[in-house]
């Protein structure tokens, strides 16, 4: 998968191409971007009949976030792909951002465990043998190390359980939940915009967002629709959605504006989400910064204990 920052770049570039009036499979097709081998192939299915739908679908996951091939798909549909592709060049930039300030603010906690996992060990490499001063080191970073290889690729081969375990953290909780509402609304709204069925929009937004609970949700919300009935009302009587969302749904159903108050929920919830990540960049490396911290200084406290309780022996 390609990065944010990369991902931004091509977004922005592709909204610029299609916004100068350069056709479509052209613009997919130019230099740059993500695995330009799978879009170039993907030009060459289209050019010989396949459906964009069905073709961004199949590349998320693939090669692209399947929630930005929602969008996607829903912004080809919709007339609207080049705002569909500068929203996501914003949010991915936004991404890239704090994820790389992110980065540098974990640098140094993570260079202070293992210096201190080099220096604090010393006393056995001084007083012991080189074997038992590696077997310390070792027994502090290997474990480390394998943790971190684990639960990155665990997590990034199991989307599920991925959700499951960010909805436990404070802060990515917010942010996963302000995405998902953001999604939500930015796919009803290019349906909406399009003069598609209210059935058709609910169904792939709630698929576009991933939870399952949203997505039981679009599905409930589509048969309403396929029974002749407005979501709105339907929508009243869910919990699964703040009562902000549903207010802003029904208002706009009721006045015949609902794109402009979808649009509105989804910078909303676009915004929100952005404060959230920020929070996680700015804490969790001074939470991380903390745990080592302690951990240096309980092994400093351990490391003199032992020398004064050698000093009282020997006193003795």
């Amino acid at each position: 998968m390609a990065s944010s920052r990369r991902l931004a770049a091509w977004y922005f570039q592709l909204a610029q191409t299609l916004e100068a009036g350069v056709p479509l499979l052209a613009a997919l097709g130019a230099p740059g971007g993500p695995r330009p081998d799978a879009r170039s192939a993907m030009v060459g299915r289209l050019r010989g009949g396949a459906a964009l739908t069905a073709e961004l679908a199949a590349a998320g996951g693939a090669w692209l976030p399947p929630v930005d091939a929602h969008l996607l798909a829903a912004g080809a549909e919709g007339g609207r792909l080049p705002e569909t592709c500068r929203r996501l060049a914003a949010y991915h930039e936004g991404v890239a951002r704090l994820a790389g300030r992110a980065v540098l603010a974990a640098l140094y906690p993570l260079a202070v465990l293992h210096l201190g996992a080099v220096v604090l060990p010393l006393r056995e490499l001084v007083l012991g043998s080189a074997w038992l001063y590696a077997k310390q080191v070792l027994a502090v970073l290997v474990p480390l190390w394998l943790a971190a290889a684990a639960v990155f690729i665990v997590l990034g081969r199991h989307p599920g359980l991925r959700r499951r375990v960010l909805a436990c953290l404070p802060w990515v909780a917010g942010f996963q939940r302000a995405r998902d509402l953001g999604v939500l609304a930015a796919v009803l709204e290019a349906h909406v915009a399009n003069g598609l069925p209210a059935a058709a929009a609910w169904r792939a937004a709630g698929a576009a967002t991933g939870a399952p609970v949203l997505e039981a949700l679009g599905q409930r919300l589509a048969a309403e629709a396929e029974a002749g009935r407005p979501p709105g009302p339907a929508l009243a009587g869910e919990r699964v959605v703040p009562a902000e969302f549903t207010h802003a749904y029904r208002t706009g159903e009721q006045s015949g504006r609902l794109d402009e108050s979808l649009g509105w929920l989804a910078r909303r919830y676009e915004e929100e989400a952005g404060r959230k990540l920020g929070l996680v960049a700015l804490w969790y490396p001074q939470l991380l910064l903390l745990a080592v911290a302690a951990w240096v200084g309980v092994a400093v406290v351990s490391l003199y204990a032992g020398y004064l309780r050698e000093l009282l022996r020997i006193a003795e």
